[in-house]
Order: structure tokens, then sequence, then C-alpha cells
């Protein structure tokens, strides 16, 4: 029970249910933020996927030249590109996560909650992943595939 502030007279009552109320609210407010931020880092990511490919396809010049010159289809040399893409995606998403998992058992752990990942939303962040490394590699693999062999033959 709790005195009113406003000056009337009288009490007015709280129940429990009502503060599990507002935690819950400042939990999920919290939980939207962190959200948030991890959507920020995962396009953070996909933009350094695509930059790492992007110095891939500048580097691998002579190897792409070599791979259209005995016949490889641009389709081939893209899909290649895709697929490192792909790749370093999925392993920035596991060591995310196994990163994540490490952090909420240990500031579950400090603050007294018991908290893990499961795996309803670790396949999805996994997912979204992979998309985002093929949404982001594509412009490095148009860009291998549209190469011509002479020219990225001629240059070293």
């Amino acid at each position: 029970l709790m005195a009113l502030d406003d000056g009337a007279e009288g009490y007015r009552a709280d129940t429990l249910e009502n503060e599990i109320d507002a935690a819950r609210q400042v939990v999920h407010i919290f939980v939207t933020v962190l959200a948030c931020v991890a959507v920020v880092c995962m396009l953070t990511g996909a933009i350094g996927v695509m930059n790492v490919l992007l110095v891939s396809v500048r580097e691998r010049r002579h190897e792409i030249g070599l791979i259209k010159a005995v016949g490889g289809a641009s389709g081939q040399v893209a899909l290649l590109f895709l697929m490192e893409a792909v790749v370093y995606a999925v392993l920035g998403g596991v060591l995310g996560l196994l990163l994540g998992a490490v952090m909420i058992r240990m500031f579950g752990g400090l603050i007294g909650v018991e908290a893990g990942l499961s795996l309803a939303l670790a396949a999805p962040v996994l997912l979204a992943a992979s998309l985002l490394g093929v949404g982001f590699g594509v412009a490095p693999a148009l860009s291998a595939a549209a190469m011509e062999p002479v020219d990225a033959l001629r240059c070293e």
C-alpha cells in the first residue's frame, strides 16, 4: 500500500503483477536495442565481406583470366566468388554466435540471471548472415565475371 501523492486522502494498492509488467517492458526495450545493434553489426560485417572480396578480385585477376581462358564461363567465376562470400559470412556468423553465447553466460552470471542462446535464435542469425554474404557478394562476383580474359591476363 502506498500513500497517494496528490494530497488526497486514501491509499492506492499496487500488485506485484504491475511491477513484473514494468520489468518486462524494460527488458523488452533492452532486447530491442540490442537487436538493433546486432543488425548494424551484421551490416557492417557484410560491408567488410564485400570489401575483402573486391580486393580479392583485384588481386586474383590473373587467376580469373586463366579460368576464363581455358573455357570457364562467367557464371562459374561469379559463383566462385559468391560461394566465397557465403563462407566468409557464415564463418563470421558462427564466430559472432559463439562470442555472443560466451558473453550471455558471463554477463548473465554477473547479474544473477540464467540466460542462454537458443537454436530458434541462432538459426535465423546464420541464415541472415548467409543472405547478407550473398547480397553483398554480388557486386564483386559480377565484377570478376565481367573481366575479359585478355585484359585479366595482361595485368600483373
